[in-house]
């Protein structure tokens, strides 16, 4: 998913916009991955009610943030 522009091959690159579709499916690392590229836009898409979220941050699930 989200964790193919760490590859080294995209290392000079620097996102401007950043568009994560199917958002509820990334995990909160993978996501974080392309948005420190430089990211100055960032679209977040996804239909919770289509996919549940993964949400693996045992803290923001324990204190009911995930939704």
């Amino acid at each position: 998913m989200c964790d193919n522009a760490a590859n080294r091959l995209l290392n000079n690159k620097i996102f401007l916009s950043v568009i994560i579709d199917k958002a509820t499916l990334g995990t909160e690392t993978d996501c974080l991955i392309p948005m420190m590229r430089g990211c100055h836009r960032l679209i977040l898409v996804g239909d919770q009610h289509q996919l549940q979220p993964i949400l693996k941050n045992k803290c923001l699930v324990k204190s009911g943030k995930c939704i």
